[in-house]
């Protein structure tokens, strides 16, 4: 072989390097679209608004969860009982962190005499609250193009730390219409069914505590 059939072949094994390589390099550095973080928007109690009788403690564990409920995605049924998840969306925190964290600021804010803490928090308290989230996702109910339904669900049990005697057990629901089928329309929707949900949630710890005391 002459000197210029070797360049000629060298040449060709360069470009055929260089036309494999390229494709290489684009799976190894995929674009990817960016997801939308969204927090609940909780009503959080002003500065000095909470007060509790020494020891009027309640502790609000975070809630179990089924898998499909348990992570940071915003969750969707289409009427079917099936779950999907908004694409390019998801939580702050995992579901039952940010209920949670909803739960506890609302029995600050409306469970009179008592204070609302996690059990992480190493207070002492006579009182715990369990709960399971049973729904926490907008459902379809009118079809894939309307606005959805929020819907949040828990079922509570009150314990008293003291006796072992479970107080009492109850399931609460909120529900709200997104005012259109977007992100964040459908976001306010669950925050504003979460909220529905704790609220009633407190009243009912107040009834039960109010038997107890």
């Amino acid at each position: 072989m002459s000197l210029s059939d070797l360049k000629r072949a060298g040449t060709a094994l360069a470009a055929g390097l260089i036309v494999f390589g390229a494709p290489a390099c684009v799976q190894l550095l995929p674009e990817q679209e960016p997801s939308t973080i969204f927090r609940l928007a909780p009503s959080v109690p002003e500065p000095g608004s909470v007060s509790a009788a020494a020891g009027q403690v309640i502790l609000i564990e975070r809630p179990q969860a089924p898998r499909a409920l348990a992570g940071n995605r915003i969750a969707t049924e289409r009427g079917d009982g099936q779950l999907a998840y908004i694409a390019h969306a998801t939580w702050i925190s995992p579901a039952p962190d940010l209920v949670q964290e909803l739960v506890l600021d609302t029995f600050d804010r409306e469970l009179e005499g008592y204070a609302a803490a996690r059990p992480a928090d190493g207070v002492q308290s006579r009182y715990r609250l369990r709960t399971e989230l049973r729904h926490f996702e907008a459902v379809y109910d009118q079809g894939g193009n309307r606005a959805p339904l929020a819907e949040v669900v828990l079922r509570a049990r009150l314990v008293d730390e003291e006796t072992r005697e479970l107080l009492a057990v109850t399931t609460v629901r909120g529900e709200a219409r997104a005012g259109a089928n977007r992100q964040g329309e459908i976001v306010d929707a669950m925050g504003e069914a979460a909220r529905a949900a704790a609220g009633e949630l407190a009243a009912w710890a107040q009834t039960v505590l109010g038997e107890d005391a």
